[in-house]
């Protein structure tokens, strides 16, 4: 891939940004015209779909990308700073979609490290030998004492891509643009509609979508129902960075219909004064393995267990599915099953002094009821969402 400039690649980035996601014959012409103007080749050895994640601890910050080169490195320093790049270098996995195409691609997963607390940092993925991406900027993961309170979540799921997705990502870039970000993203579940589509090919627009906000902000996961294709593939790949960062050593891979993989089904993470517990809804009704189901339930209950309230006073379980439904009667029964379990065994609702409480948003903010006497969770699925919460002390 080449540019005639710096300043090129800038303008081509916001401007095929904006037309991609409002598409038009005409604005695609102008973005063909830039492309032929300016001499720009693509390849597939030019990294795309990159988002960040967090690192297991607050020095570091999980990037991953998709490209042909054979090369996964990071380079990055401090924001504004002519210090040298400091390089990190990742692993690559072959991914296959299970689609009458095959169509393959590479994903590349490495962690920029020895951050400091609360740090802009500017950094791209590529090569030298093939190309690099533009520079994109992150502030690195804050601690409870470097936190600027109220932390800022941006906190949606069910989003999809293009045409019923525009609407919500358009929002959020705003917000992101105009200096009103987020201090983390988590999207619970449902992603692109779905991501499987034409052969794999929609879940690389919905990763190019997100990468203008998911560059910039820590973009964390969990699984949904519209994953379900070809055991979850498409979720446990493209998100890979997470598993490798907070897969559970008590059940470290997950087999999907690419192979097995980093578990990014159900993890824990801080975030400064909160600690957040990822769990896969979906294993209680598309993936019969009783083994996973007690594997993710003796997680859940050993790693609350395991909290710190002083330390993380916030605890946030979150999961596609509910464990109770008000809004239609078809998620009855399957609220019934993750509140209750699979034939008696491993349900959410209450596992020994542990309560799990599932609470409904719909245009309001509830505030949420804490405990600093027993572990009391609050449970968070969001349907059709583009919510901010501001987290500080419990009260």
């Amino acid at each position: 891939m080449s540019f005639n400039s710096s300043m090129f690649l800038l303008l081509f980035s916001k401007v095929s940004r904006i037309i991609l996601l409002n598409p038009h014959p005409l604005m695609m012409r102008v973005l063909s015209t830039l492309l032929i103007s300016s001499g720009v080749v693509y390849s597939d050895k030019v990294p795309s779909q990159i988002h960040l994640a967090l690192g297991p601890t607050p020095d570091s910050m999980g990037v991953q990308w998709s490209s042909d080169s054979a090369d996964s490195t990071v380079k990055y320093r401090k924001a504004n700073s002519e210090n040298d790049w400091s390089l990190v270098h990742g692993k690559t996995f072959p991914f296959m979609d299970g689609g009458e195409e095959k169509y393959n691609q590479t994903h590349h997963v490495a962690r920029m490290v020895e951050l400091e607390p609360s740090t802009p940092y500017e950094y791209k993925v590529g090569s030298s030998a093939d190309g690099w991406s533009e520079k994109f900027t992150f502030s690195a993961t804050p601690t409870t004492d470097s936190a600027k309170y109220p932390i800022r979540f941006g906190v949606w799921g069910d989003m999809g891509s293009k045409d019923n997705g525009a609407a919500i990502l358009n929002e959020v870039t705003d917000v992101v643009d105009n200096g009103h970000s987020f201090d983390m993203i988590l999207h619970v579940g449902d992603f692109a509609y779905n991501m499987d589509n034409n052969n794999g090919k929609l879940g690389d627009d919905f990763m190019n979508d997100i990468q203008h906000i998911a560059t910039q902000i820590p973009y964390m996961v969990c699984v949904g129902n519209h994953e379900v294709a070809y055991d979850f593939s498409h979720y446990t790949e493209r998100f890979r960075v997470v598993g490798d960062s907070f897969a559970p050593a008590s059940y470290p891979t997950v087999h999907s219909g690419n192979g097995e993989g980093f578990n990014n089904w159900f993890y824990s993470h801080d975030f400064a004064n909160v600690h957040f517990v990822a769990i896969s809804t979906e294993i209680y009704f598309d993936y019969a393995d009783t083994d996973l189901l007690a594997a993710q339930w003796n997680f859940v209950k050993d790693d609350l267990e395991k909290v710190d309230r002083k330390k993380t006073p916030w605890v946030v379980v979150h999961g596609h599915r509910p464990c109770y439904c008000s809004c239609d009667d078809d998620c009855d029964d399957a609220a019934a099953l993750v509140r209750d379990g699979v034939e008696g065994q491993f349900g959410l609702e209450v596992s020994e002094g542990i309560r799990i409480e599932s609470i409904r948003f719909d245009d309001e903010m509830y505030t949420c009821p804490t405990t600093t006497t027993k572990t009391y969770i609050i449970f968070l699925t969001f349907k059709f969402l583009f919510h901010r919460d501001r987290v500080g002390t419990p009260s």
